[in-house]
């Protein structure tokens, strides 16, 4: 849940007035969809100009570990085209092996 500034076309019965009492601002609670908690990310793509394969790795790793922290469906596309739903903990313990022995070689 979050909050997001009032304006006139939001649903009145959601503004949060503690909020409001702090901020002497109308705030409205926002709340998360399932089609917003999806992360898609297309390796080659995205790294393409992220020459260094540590750093790329790091931040890959990065978010796959918020991602499972927060129950959100990740979704890699691998050098070879691979399509991979991390949606359960066996999945994410997978990938985060695959990762820690990948090289400079595989990513050539």
């Amino acid at each position: 849940m979050g909050h997001k500034e009032y304006n006139q076309f939001e649903n009145y019965k959601r503004i949060d007035w503690k909020v409001y009492a702090r901020k002497n601002k109308l705030f409205v609670k926002t709340f998360e969809t399932e089609s917003s908690r999806i992360c898609f990310i297309d390796f080659p793509e995205y790294f393409k100009n992220f020459p260094d394969i540590e750093k790329r790795i790091k931040q890959l790793t990065k978010w796959i570990a918020e991602a499972q922290k927060w129950n959100t469906l990740f979704i890699i596309k691998t050098e070879t085209g691979e399509v991979t739903f991390l949606d359960d903990r066996k999945k994410f313990e997978t990938v985060f092996e695959k990762l820690s022995v990948l090289t400079a070689q595989d990513l050539a």
